[in-house]
């Protein structure tokens, strides 16, 4: 899925007495990673706009630069929001059980396998490892 990031910079640098800002339109696909479990954006170009010339100049000097800079910012590890989900996922099977007495069980992992981007939302194919008894 591809997808434009809306970014502000705001600049200072003191040496030249100079302040301004420049609005950044990245364009870039969306990829996750199950072995890392990193979302990022790759493949990114972008366009500055600014009305000042030192933005300008350092947009044409350091492109190739602020595209690396991009990629290494736009990497999003979403391990630990899996982690709070199993602690979730754990807790609401702890209460089934004490609901239930016929219904024992444990969850062990959550991993997220595949993830698809949509333009209404994402789809994640989730992977739960435990054990699940059924007591007569």
């Amino acid at each position: 899925l591809e997808v434009i990031v809306p970014m502000r910079i705001d600049a200072q640098y003191k040496k030249l007495n100079f302040n301004g800002n420049a609005d950044v339109y990245a364009r870039g696909n969306i990829v996750y990673d199950p072995v890392s479990t990193i979302i990022k954006i790759t493949d990114i170009s972008y366009v500055a706009t600014s009305d000042k010339f030192i933005f300008r100049m350092v947009n044409l000097l350091y492109y190739h630069d602020i595209i690396q800079a991009l990629e290494d910012f736009m990497q999003f590890d979403i391990q630990s929001e899996l982690n709070d989900g199993l602690d979730l996922l754990k807790i609401e099977v702890e209460n089934y059980n004490k609901e239930f007495s016929f219904v024992k069980g444990n969850v062990h992992t959550l991993k997220l396998n595949r993830m698809e981007l949509l333009p209404e939302g994402g789809k994640g194919y989730l992977q739960l490892n435990g054990k699940i008894r059924l007591l007569t």
